[in-house]
């Protein structure tokens, strides 16, 4: 059991590594595994920056090779075999009409992968959650979200089954945003992106935007346009269709007006043509 004055210094460290490091998990995870470090520190009356100096130094040694095996170009067609894979384990899913929890790839390997293992990828799972309701107003309802810590992507999807199976073709291709959107958020948590595209509200969730102004935080930028590039490629189609699309099948899940959905689509397309070269 810690003393109080040992708590006082651990937590010192923890709240100096957090800071210096944005708040990333493995900045808590790396000062945890250095808990007798940090024990030996205390009883030598070490003054505790410089452990958070050598702590802080491992991190940006082991995120800068982690970086480096992807920041060459954020925008290689690597991304695609990850994305057709679990999308396809999605659909099959959906086809096999089997509702309800869904462990990804754990189930459908009978435990033998417990998260999908890809060449330049921070490893991750995902959970699928299926239901068909006629009761929901839409031909279907879906949504997707990271879980940061454990880097587990989750997906709801509730389909009406009266437009079913003619939605599949719109499923799929909010299929296909949702995991290349969430597979950059994942890059961004493993700091493997640069840091003006990391989230400035991690930890700060009470002053995150909300409405449209949402779409427009500098770490969901790179996701939005991964996920409408991947549909726009597999569509054939303009990238402003494949936003304006998006945005209003997804409407009534993100509470977004006509006009709302009007300003944000232009302002992405803005965005997307100074950044990214693509309107």
């Amino acid at each position: 059991m810690m003393s109080e004055e040992f708590k006082d210094y651990y937590n010192e460290i923890m709240e100096m590594v957090s800071t210096k490091t944005n708040n990333i998990p493995y900045a808590k995870n790396l000062v945890e595994k250095n808990y007798f470090r940090i024990k030996t520190g205390f009883y030598e009356d070490e003054n505790p920056d410089r452990i958070v100096e050598e702590l802080v130094f491992q991190i940006v040694e082991h995120l800068k090779e982690r970086r480096g095996l992807v920041l060459e170009n954020t925008n290689k067609e690597f991304m695609l075999h990850p994305v057709r894979r679990v999308v396809r384990n999605l659909v099959d899913i959906i086809k096999s009409e089997d509702s309800g929890k869904h462990n990804l790839p754990e189930d459908i390997t009978n435990g033998d992968e417990i998260e999908y293992n890809f060449k330049n990828i921070p490893y991750f799972d995902v959970e699928f959650k299926l239901d068909f309701d006629y009761n929901i107003d839409d031909e279907y309802k879906i949504d997707g979200v990271l879980f940061n810590e454990e880097l587990t992507i989750s997906i709801v999807l509730i389909i009406n089954p009266k437009y079913y199976p003619q939605s599949l073709y719109d499923i799929i291709a909010d299929l296909n945003d949702i995991v290349a959107h969430e597979i950059e958020h994942i890059y961004q948590e493993s700091w493997m992106r640069p840091e003006d595209e990391l989230d400035e509200f991690l930890g700060k969730e009470t002053e995150r935007p909300v409405g449209k102004e949402y779409y427009l935080q500098r770490h969901e930028i790179p996701a939005e346009f991964k996920g409408f590039d991947r549909v726009r490629k597999l569509r054939k189609e303009k990238l402003s269709k494949t936003i304006r699309d998006w945005f209003i099948r997804n409407k009534n899940v993100h509470n977004l007006s006509n006009y709302d959905i009007d300003e944000v689509t232009n302002e992405l397309l803005k965005i997307f043509k100074e950044k990214y070269n693509k309107s």
